[in-house]
Order: C-alpha cells, then sequence, then structure tokens
C-alpha cells in the first residue's frame, strides 16, 4: 500500500480533533445530566430524613403540582455547597423534581443524553403552570415531537401545546401577567443592562419610538452603528423635552406628507391628536431642569484627587471608574455635595429599627446580602441582627457589628432551618450549615472554610458501616 499524503494525514488529525471534542461534549452533557440527578437525590434525601421532623423547618413544595414537598432550606444547602447563588439552587433542584415526576419522558431523554439539559429546562419553565395530568399527557407526546423538530421548534411547540391546554385560563393569566409588569436596571461596569416587561402594545409603540428617534440621530449626523443609536433614543426618554425636540423637528420635515384634510379643527392644527405619539405642545422650560435626579455616592482616596484621572474611585451605582469619568458626570452645576458618611458618628441604638444614617453606611459596606454567594442588592432587603434582638436584652442591640442584609428565606434558614452565623468583624460573617460545611462570607466574596477535624460524606458512610 502507498504512504499516506500530507492531505490525508491532515485530515486524519482534525477528524481525530472532532472526534475528541465530541467525546468532551459527552462528558459535558452527562455532568449536566448528573447534576439534575444529584440534586433531585439531594431534594429526596432531605424529604426523608426529615419526616416526622416538623420542628426543624417546614415542608413546602418548591416545585409545580404532583411534585413531593421538601424541606424548604434544602436548597440553601445545595447552593452553598456547589458555589450557586440562592436563587440558581432553587432553579436546579425544582427543575429536577418537575422533570422526573411530572415529565418522566424528557427525563428519560436527559438521562440518555437524547436531549441537552437546556432543552429540558426550557420544557419545565414552559410548563409549571400546568396541573399534574395535563403534564404527564404532555410529556408522553413530546419524545415524537424532540425526534422530528429542532430544538428551537421544539421548544415553540411545548409553547404552543401549553396554551392550548391553558386556554380557558388565558385571559386571567394574561392579566395577572400585566401585573407583573416591571423594570430592572442591571449595572456593568461602563454601561448598564436595562430589562423591563412592558404590555406587547407598550412594546411596539416604544420600538417604533425608538426606531424614529434612532433615524433622525441619523439625519442629524450620528454616525454611529443603528443599534448604538437606539440606545441613545431610549436614553433620550429619560429628558422628555430634548425627545419632543427632536421629534417635533421631525413632524415639521414631514408637514407636506402629513394627512392635513381631516375633520376637526384640533386635528387640522395637529393631525397627531387623539393618537399615541401626539406630539403637540411647546417646551417653555430650560431643558436641563427636565433632567432626571439620582444619588451617587463616590469613595475616593485622598491621595487618589492628587494623582490625576487615572485614578480610581468606587461609585455606589456603577462600581470603580476612573476619576475621569467621575469628572465628567460631575462637571456641572446640577451636582448637591453631601458630607462624607463619618462611621464614628454612627452610634448604636436600641430600638428595633436601623435608623437612617445606619442603614445607609451598612448598605455601602455590605451591598449584596451576606448569605454565602448571594447576590442580591442589600438596599431591597431587610438588615438582619446577626444575634437576635430581644427587648430584654442588653442596650445598644442595633450596630453595624451586628448587622447584615438578608432576604427574608435567608433570615428564617437562620432563625428555623439550622444555620448559624456569626459576625467576626464589621461586615465579615462566618456561616455554619446544617450539614457542617463552613463559609466565610466578605463584602466581595464567598469562600469555604475547611475544617481538618471534619470527616468527609465517604468516610462517615464508612464509620457508619463498621459501627453496624
Amino acid at each position: 500500500m502507498g504512504m499516506a499524503t500530507d492531505d490525508e494525514l491532515t485530515d486524519q488529525m482534525l477528524r481525530g480533533i472532532l472526534d475528541e471534542a465530541v467525546v468532551a461534549s459527552n462528558r459535558r452533557r452527562r455532568a449536566e445530566a448528573d447534576e439534575l440527578v444529584h440534586a433531585l437525590h439531594f431534594a429526596e434525601a432531605c424529604a426523608s430524613r426529615h419526616q416526622g421532623d416538623e420542628d426543624r423547618e417546614r415542608r413546602t413544595r418548591l416545585a409545580s403540582d404532583g411534585t413531593p414537598e421538601v424541606p424548604e432550606f434544602c436548597h440553601l444547602e445545595y447552593a452553598a455547597r456547589l458555589g450557586m447563588r440562592p436563587e440558581s439552587g432553587f432553579s436546579v433542584i425544582a427543575t429536577a423534581l418537575d422533570l422526573h415526576h411530572r415529565f418522566p419522558d424528557v427525563w428519560d431523554l436527559v438521562h440518555r443524553l437524547s436531549m441537552p439539559v437546556w432543552v429540558a429546562k426550557k420544557v419545565a419553565h414552559a410548563t409549571t403552570e400546568l396541573p399534574l395530568d395535563q403534564a404527564r399527557r404532555l410529556s408522553s407526546t413530546l419524545p415524537a415531537e424532540w425526534r422530528r423538530l429542532s430544538p428551537t421548534a421544539f421548544i415553540e411547540h411545548v409553547k404552543a401545546s401549553v396554551l392550548m391546554l391553558q386556554a380557558p385560563r388565558e385571559v386571567a393569566a394574561g392579566d395577572q401577567e400585566l401585573a407583573s409588569r416591571g423594570v430592572a436596571f442591571v449595572q456593568n461596569q461602563r454601561t448598564t443592562e436595562l430589562h423591563a416587561r412592558l404590555s406587547k402594545a407598550d412594546a411596539a409603540f416604544l420600538e417604533a419610538q425608538l426606531n424614529r428617534l434612532a433615524t433622525e440621530l441619523g439625519r442629524a449626523g450620528d454616525t454611529s452603528s443603528r443599534a448604538v443609536r437606539l440606545s441613545k433614543s431610549l436614553g433620550l426618554l429619560a429628558t422628555p423635552a430634548r425627545a419632543l425636540q427632536i421629534l417635533q423637528g421631525a413632524i415639521a420635515d414631514e408637514a407636506d406628507v402629513l394627512p392635513w384634510g381631516l375633520e376637526t379643527e384640533e386635528q387640522r392644527e395637529c393631525p397627531s391628536a387623539g393618537f399615541r405619539g401626539h406630539l403637540c405642545g411647546q417646551v417653555t422650560v430650560d431643558p436641563d431642569r427636565l433632567l432626571p435626579r439620582m444619588e451617587l455616592v463616590v469613595h475616593i482616596a485622598q491621595d487618589a484627587l492628587a494623582s490625576g484621572d487615572s485614578a480610581v474611585a468606587r461609585t455606589s451605582h456603577f462600581g470603580p471608574q476612573l476619576v475621569a469619568t467621575v469628572r465628567q458626570w460631575l462637571g456641572h452645576g446640577r451636582v448637591t455635595v453631601r458630607p462624607v458618611l463619618d462611621t464614628a458618628s454612627v452610634l448604636p441604638s436600641s430600638a428595633y429599627e436601623v435608623p437612617g444614617r445606619m442603614r445607609e453606611l451598612l448598605d455601602i459596606r455590605n451591598p449584596t446580602s451576606v448569605f454565602p454567594h448571594s447576590t442580591r442588592r442589600s438596599r431591597r432587603l431587610d438588615q438582619d441582627h446577626t444575634v437576635p434582638y430581644s427587648t430584654s436584652g442588653p442596650a445598644g442591640q442595633t450596630r453595624p457589628d451586628n448587622l447584615g442584609p438578608l432576604t427574608r428565606r435567608e433570615h428564617r434558614a437562620k432563625t428555623l432551618g439550622g444555620w448559624r452565623v456569626t459576625q467576626t468583624s464589621p461586615g465579615v460573617f462566618e456561616w455554619e450549615s446544617p450539614l457542617g460545611y463552613r463559609y466565610m462570607r466578605t463584602p466581595d466574596h464567598t469562600s469555604m472554610m475547611k475544617d481538618p477535624d471534619a470527616q468527609s460524606w465517604v468516610e462517615r458512610m464508612l464509620v457508619a458501616l463498621l459501627r453496624t
């Protein structure tokens, strides 16, 4: 036989790399599937362990209809040990319970690596409102649909099936969904992500208005990409007078194509009267006076003030920023300077409620919940007394070194779920879970504390077996 050519050797090497990539991908998919299995086993083992032990913690249904009740804090133990946010631990356990008990056919596909875990999670999340009998019936039809559809089309099929099954409840559900509308701002280093839930009508009109503003910015000479101009247009809506000036200019330019031959005198004066986007009216005040107000806390060392624009300051909303950037934000006459918050001036209180200036100090010291791995912003949380407050206790129980922000569920886990915490120094917390794992939580980080005397789970099991 002849020797292989260089091209044949190269093709063989490339096929070998792809084969190895497939093996690695299958290992990842197996690990993701096994993670769901372990989450399920952990929740069920917790439920079995706490049967008949109502004094420790109440049992609750973390997942959907038809799934077993489990101890309400079991996901906190799971999340902390795996280095997850509490909300992520909750989601993994709830998904595992949903798939195993409500969608056994999908669970089997995942276990056999026929369906990626991310697709199965989409199934679980899209069907949380279905009662158990409908979920089971839908589950039996999904393997055939999975074999004939792409992942995207399959997920759309599941959502459509849910709509058909839930048709009688859609009107009420729609009203409830509208009631859940909201807006959230997520801070990055130099930008902010905006997450909003709108009605479909509001979203459609907002999109149209942003497109219109972006077009006008382009006509005015803005050479940035359309995506950037759309972002700028959304920012313009924070100063309505300026947005109105641009839109009024666009209306004036388009006057020759507007339907002037309308019926009423009001409509003849303004063709958009009575419609969304009505643009009549004049800007009668200085647009600067319509700028929104916000509070920005800036922390900067004394020596940084003299070291030039390359120095770094820490801000309450945007994290670390160059002094030059902060100077641009503050370089106008619309800034109100407040005195520096002196920690020495924040005195202990004997009342249960946290005074305003102490709360401000605590929010700056610990910007997120002090529970292991939690990322919930402290400004929306309750300040928890590390050593529980007592009406018959000593004076000064409400003080910074005895307070830290927690969510309500985390507070209940500390009070009722066997979690123990000490504040070793102001803002630094040591936690011990019901299973004996120990964590140190600082304002910036969670680390697991090693206990040289602690036995591994395997070691404890071997000891128990030998004793029997």
